[in-house]
């Protein structure tokens, strides 16, 4: 920065003395000498002229004085709080980094179960049709031809006994007691296919289209929950460019608030030396008046 030379003149009230000394030494307009009293009535004017632009300019000065305090001071609380924001976003960041990878960490947690949980559920499904579903209708053929068989083998053995007891010399009433026995076996053997039949009714029509319907809708249930999963992790990954965008912007903001006061601190500087520099000069006027 280039320094000018400041030219340093006497106030008007030290040019007014430096008159009246003149006036003193070479008399009044006419070539006519002033008088003593004349003349320290006319210094004594001057003096208090002096005086009173002296006392003007010191208040000039403490008001531009105080003026640039308060610019200071309300500077510096401007600075300290901008550099506290951007203190706080750096917090922000170091958080923001935390909370987003620790939920990353959850989300692809529960992404990776509900892959697992639909890939159990399509093998459940899997294994009903091809195992479990043909077992039990096999079973339930096996036990309901187990029943038919036995119900027609107690009427062949009864029909045998009446065969037998027709030409047999026993006594009646020894053929009665067992041919009452296997009617007795005939009966709980229908009562046993019939239960039977419900159950095979009951097995084929309810249960087993019951079960693979609840097997199916569990696995349309696991394959929403991993389409969610799978969209959760995308929002959080979304979340966090967003979050991260909008620190960038703020910090950006608060990057060039610091210029700007940073800039209004040498402005301030600047306008400190051109007071000083002025106080100086009208020292100097004051000294030659």
């Amino acid at each position: 920065m280039s320094h000018r030379k400041r030219c340093v003149c006497p106030s008007i009230p030290g040019l007014l003395l430096l008159s009246i000394g003149v006036l003193g030494a070479c008399g009044g307009p006419g070539g006519k000498r002033v008088s003593p009293e004349e003349y320290q009535r006319i210094e004594n004017q001057a003096r208090a002229a002096s005086v009173q632009d002296q006392a003007s300019g010191s208040r000039e000065q403490r008001g531009q004085d105080e003026t640039l305090d308060e610019r200071e001071r309300e500077l510096a609380e401007e600075l300290a709080e901008a550099r506290f924001a951007a203190t706080e976003l750096v917090h922000q960041r170091e958080q923001l980094a935390l909370k987003h990878a620790s939920d990353e960490v959850s989300k692809a947690l529960d992404l990776s179960r509900a892959r697992l949980e639909l890939e159990h559920a399509r093998q459940s499904l899997t294994h009903f049709d091809a195992e479990g579903a043909p077992r039990r209708r096999a079973q339930d053929t096996l036990e309901l031809t187990s029943a038919n068989d036995r119900l027609l083998e107690q009427r062949e053995e009864l029909a045998q006994l009446e065969l037998m007891y027709a030409g047999s010399e026993l006594g009646q009433s020894t053929a009665e007691i067992v041919m009452e026995r296997a009617r007795r076996s005939i009966v709980r053997a229908e009562a046993a296919l019939t239960l039977r039949q419900r159950a095979s009714v009951e097995l084929l029509e309810f249960e087993l289209p019951r079960e693979r319907e609840l097997l199916l809708a569990e696995v349309a249930a696991h394959e929403v929950q991993l389409a969610n999963a799978e969209r959760a992790l995308q929002l959080g990954v979304m979340a966090r460019a967003a979050a991260v965008r909008a620190i960038d912007h703020e910090e950006a903001g608060s990057g060039r608030r610091l210029e700007r006061l940073g800039r209004e601190r040498l402005r301030l500087e600047s306008d400190r030396r051109d007071a000083e520099r002025q106080r100086i000069g009208q020292a100097f006027g004051s000294g030659g008046a």
